[in-house]
């Protein structure tokens, strides 16, 4: 099945998941190669990864990370959306926790730091807000049975 490139596509495709560690609790999370890699070198770094970790744990959530980073003129920039999904369902929350990182650098060692800042900051927002994302899940999850269930009951013979 597909032609000699076929397996580099996949490959590329594939969204890194993993585990960042902090004391005894780890967040999992889904992102690409890049920024996985980022926070496998440096684990996460933000105020409310005490509260936030369990929280995740507690209702079966790891973390969905986008981001990129880059230098235009004379500055680094990095930005980070994350948001959340049940690992069980793969119901992703509709709710997104977004942050821009610019520095006054021209190089790529700043970009990196522009991004791994906007993923803490991003990071940091989602335990006080943890309830609202939980619920939207919920209300995903309800319209996905909802629909599968529709489907369930229409049979082309």
């Amino acid at each position: 099945m597909g032609g000699p490139g076929f397996a580099a596509i996949a490959a590329a495709m594939l969204t890194a998941q993993s585990n960042a560690e902090a004391g005894s609790c780890a967040i999992s999370y889904g992102a690409d190669e890049a920024i996985a890699a980022l926070i496998r070198d440096k684990g996460f770094s933000f105020d409310t990864y005490d509260r936030l970790c369990p929280a995740l744990r507690q209702h079966g959530l790891e973390l969905v990370i986008v981001g990129g980073k880059g230098v235009m003129e004379e500055r680094a920039y990095g930005w980070a959306t994350l948001s959340a999904r049940r690992v069980a369902t793969h119901a992703r929350s509709d709710i997104n926790f977004n942050s821009i990182t610019l520095y006054q650098a021209t190089d790529e060692p700043a970009a990196a730091d522009a991004l791994y800042e906007s993923i803490n900051g991003s990071a940091d927002g989602i335990a006080d807000d943890m309830a609202e994302l939980v619920q939207s899940i919920e209300q995903e999850e309800a319209r996905l049975r909802a629909a599968f269930s529709a489907e369930g009951g229409r049979r082309e013979r």
